[in-house]
């Protein structure tokens, strides 16, 4: 498919952010924080704005699955919780790890799985973290997973959890795995809300906040059935609002509304 380059620019009082939307796989989200934060004096009528949410390709990504053989030897018969992104603090990797430590006692049957590309020097930082913290044999670092097989390690898990601390619009991950019919524990920040809705496909957490981190984690655990059904919510809403089939149209509409201008 032809890539078309549409990039919107912003000035947000100190910033200027620019997005691009490109028409193939990749879809970026525009922030409707950031349009509250425009100066009066913009030189775009921010009434024009449209809305697009990220994309998702939920054939790819789906709940049928099951388990690779490739995963089930790396957890060992163990359920697990599943991170997918860049190794590092901002991440809330940490968080996880410090939360997880908290409560792992109490659910002896269930790892932390992170796949993603550790960044300088976080993988001796996060590995020794996690021996300080007393759960080196319960984490398990995979390193970069590549798309064909993410869709059966986010099939084995219990459900994401996605802890950034900072804004991101709606990161992908979390969209694959909503897609993949499990649900999100995920940081209150930027996007996230609109796909991670608290209590009906995921819960919501304050960034850094490791005893309420420690605590719905405890929480999720203890209801798994309760998974299940916030899991098929999930489905439901990606297959809605963040599918191919629904997110194209309202580009191809938006280029054509643009190039008749």
């Amino acid at each position: 498919m032809k890539t078309i380059n549409v990039t919107f620019i912003f000035r947000s009082r100190d910033l200027v952010n620019i997005y691009s939307i490109l028409l193939n796989d990749h879809y970026e989200k525009i922030e409707r924080d950031l349009i509250k934060d425009l100066k009066p004096d913009i030189f775009v009528d921010v009434n024009k704005f449209e809305f697009i949410h990220n994309a998702v390709n939920i054939d790819r990504f789906r709940p049928d699955l099951g388990l690779s053989d490739k995963v089930q030897e790396i957890v060992n018969g163990y359920q697990y919780i599943f991170y997918a992104g860049r190794i590092n603090e901002k991440k809330g990797v940490g968080d996880l790890l410090r939360a997880f430590a908290y409560i792992k006692d109490n659910f002896s049957d269930v790892v932390v799985v992170l796949a993603g590309q550790a960044e300088g020097y976080y993988t001796y930082y996060f590995n020794e973290l996690a021996r300080k913290l007393g759960i080196s044999d319960r984490v398990f670092f995979v390193g970069p997973v590549p798309n064909s097989e993410m869709p059966y390690y986010l099939n084995g898990c219990l459900f994401m959890a996605y802890l950034t601390r900072g804004a991101e619009g709606i990161p992908r991950a979390i969209l694959e795995a909503m897609a993949c019919g499990k649900p999100v524990l995920a940081t209150r920040v930027a996007g996230i809300p609109e796909a991670v809705r608290d209590g009906e496909t995921g819960y919501l957490v304050e960034p850094r906040n490791i005893e309420q981190i420690s605590a719905r984690l405890s929480f999720m655990l203890s209801n798994r059935k309760e998974l299940q059904y916030m899991g098929l919510r999930a489905r439901r809403l990606v297959e809605n609002e963040f599918s191919y089939d629904v997110v194209i149209p309202k580009l191809v509409e938006l280029f054509r509304d643009i190039s008749s201008e």
